[in-house]
């Protein structure tokens, strides 16, 4: 394979993918491969974008550090929502978080109507993802309660929601799978999942 083949089999597997980069040994920072320049020379430059850092433009041969990570499956707490991280194993021809192989769900959406503009990956989602925050049974009830919250993430499997309209009790998730139910009280009914709740909750 002759290098302009390498070059443009790299673009095709990462443009539009979030990556890590770690330039002068600092923490690493997201952002989202846009496009290869080759601009004639003997290695194209990579054009990268943040929403913090804005555009930067790297050599194909830069010293930086660009990681291509997946996080951990699992729950984030994404504005006022938990969304469930998971990847497409079907389309991984794409390489690093791309929105053809990776998506954020909500699997509350059986129980409520759907919201629209959560399964694509965006900086605040994936920085989540590598980065979770949890909450409390407590702190969730309260930001649900008090906040307005639709969801709240517990763990990387658990969350818990707002349950049918007419339920006055919350939902709780185990991945995809409502196991139970929440009264006000905090009192936890899910017959079949102790061991799970015991482990996954606080």
């Amino acid at each position: 394979m002759n290098p302009n083949q390498i070059f443009e089999d790299f673009e095709r597997k990462y443009q539009g993918s979030f990556v890590q980069v770690s330039m002068n040994g600092n923490k690493s920072e997201i952002f989202q491969f846009r496009s290869m320049r080759t601009l004639n020379k003997k290695f194209p430059e990579l054009e990268l974008q943040s929403d913090i850092l804005g555009t930067i433009i790297l050599n194909y041969n830069t010293q930086a550090k660009i990681f291509f990570r997946i996080p951990k499956t699992g729950f984030i707490q994404y504005k006022d929502q938990a969304l469930f991280f998971s990847r497409r194993p079907e389309r991984q021809w794409k390489r690093g978080i791309h929105q053809n192989n990776c998506q954020f769900d909500d699997p509350t959406l059986q129980f409520n109507m759907p919201r629209g503009g959560n399964n694509n990956p965006c900086f605040i989602k994936v920085r989540e993802a590598f980065d979770p925050t949890y909450h409390t049974l407590e702190q969730a009830l309260e930001l649900i309660n008090q906040k307005g919250f639709k969801s709240v993430a517990l763990s990387r499997n658990m969350a818990i929601a707002k349950g049918k309209k007419e339920s006055k009790e919350y939902t709780l998730w185990y991945r995809y799978a409502a196991i139970g139910t929440v009264d006000q009280h905090g009192n936890i009914k899910a017959p079949s999942f102790e061991t799970e709740v015991h482990r996954e909750i606080k």
